[in-house]
Order: structure tokens, then sequence, then C-alpha cells
């Protein structure tokens, strides 16, 4: 049985189905906890908790709690700062708007559209060297990282991407956890966007399944890897093959 020293979560790669080099991220703003990847990009997701029973659950729940309306939304000229002008201008001039209720509404319809359409693309291991904590925290004192993801494939057709698009630009950030933004692998290479916990590399095997070549000039992230695995719908499925250091306080086994 193989160990995991680290715990277990779930991301989606959202994503224009007619264009899917056109993808919704996020990325991780000042009071993140791990500092290496404060102005990184991320998928939109999160870790196993005690009710979820599935990786799809885990990856539901994250993206139901975290696509929300009235978020801070961070200035163009902060995000040049943090992101090295790795992003695109897709802000509302105006900040912390309040949400109208036609917008709640639309937005509601979209999450649930995305929770809809979200289908297993591939598991991984990531890995990431202690080298890169401590280069952004003297005073890091943790090791290597090491975690089980299950990645999910998120397409959205045009007549629902484009008011994802639109309330984006609205206010702004529809992410209640870090800063939201839409990006394209165009921008990615010609901005230098990074990404952090070794997705750089899973959102690279993403672009370069759908044959978009252009993937091989991404930039990415010194003494990571993900290594691709089989996906496990259950996590009674993951706990049959792994041993998971870190299992959600309080979950119970299904046949336990």
């Amino acid at each position: 049985m193989r160990k995991i020293k680290d715990n277990c979560s779930s991301v989606g790669i959202i994503h224009q189905a007619s264009d899917p080099a056109n993808v919704f991220i996020e990325m991780k703003t000042p009071g993140y906890p791990t500092l290496a990847y404060v102005g990184k990009g991320n998928l939109i997701g999160g870790c196993w908790e005690k009710q979820d029973r599935t990786t799809l659950e885990t990856w539901q729940r994250e993206t139901l709690e975290e696509l929300t309306l009235g978020n801070p939304a961070i200035k163009s000229e902060e995000m040049d700062e943090l992101f090295e002008k790795g992003h695109l201008r897709r802000h509302s001039a105006l900040f912390n708007i309040t949400p109208t209720a036609g917008d709640k509404e639309r937005l509601v319809e979209i999450v649930t559209a995305i929770c809809s359409h979200a289908k297993p693309y591939a598991a991984f291991v990531q890995t990431v060297a202690r080298s890169v904590f401590d280069s952004a925290n003297p005073k890091n004192t943790r090791g290597n990282y090491e975690g089980l993801c299950h990645v999910f494939s998120v397409p959205l057709p045009d007549d629902q991407w484009q008011p994802l698009v639109e309330l984006q630009q609205r206010y702004g950030n529809l992410s209640s956890e870090a800063q939201g933004f839409i990006t394209s692998l165009e921008d990615i290479v010609a901005k230098n966007i990074r990404i952090g916990w070794a997705q750089d590399r899973i959102l690279q095997r993403f672009f370069l399944d759908h044959d978009l070549g252009q993937a091989n000039q991404m930039p990415l992230m010194p003494d990571t890897n993900a290594e691709e695995v089989p996906f496990e719908e259950s996590y009674d499925g993951v706990l049959k093959k792994y041993d998971v250091e870190k299992i959600p306080k309080g979950f119970v086994r299904p046949n336990a």
C-alpha cells in the first residue's frame, strides 16, 4: 500500500467547451499561509473533509462554497505586482459592488452547471520539495509535500461560459477564498503565469490532451512533480490503495 504523507484534494479545470485554451482559475492572495504560492495560480477546489464520501463530492462542495458574489477584488496595479503582469485585465472598475438579485440567480445557475458538467479527468500524486517552501519563507518548518489530487474536467458551453465571464468582469472576483480570474493558454505562456502545487504540470497535460501544442511552452515551477495514478471515485477506494496520513478527523469508513 502506497503511503501519502499529506492530504487528499479535488480540483476542477473549468474551461470553455468550444475552446479549452480558455480557463477559469484563481490566484492565491496575501494571507494565504503557504507563502511560496502567494501570487500564483491555482485550480478551483480544495481538500477532503469528513462529510465527503467521494472525490466528486469534495470538488462540488468546495465549488459551492467558493464561487460567490460580493468578494473583494484586487485592483489591477496590485495584480500586476503580485502576478508580474501575468493576468488578463478582466476586472470591474468598481469594487465591493452590491450584487443584484438577478446576478445572484445567474451565478447559482452557473455554479449548478459547473457542478453538473464535472467529469473525471485524472488523478495525480503531487510532490513539492521543501526547497520550494524554504525559498519564500526563511522560517519555514514544512518538509516535502506529497498529496493525492483528483482532477475533474469541467467544460462549459458558450451559453454558460459567457455569463461566467460577464460576472467575473462586472464584480472583479467570483472567489471567496482567493482572486478568481479568466485566463488562457496564450496568456499563461506570454505573461509567464506561474501555477502552484504542481498544478502547472496537470494543466499542461490537460492542454496537450486537447492538442494545444503551445502548452509545451508553459512556465513550470521547479522542484515539483505530478505523477498520474488511477482515478478513484470513492474515499473507500482511496483508502484501500493508499495509506493517507491526513484523513479528516471524524471520517467514518463506509465498511467500518
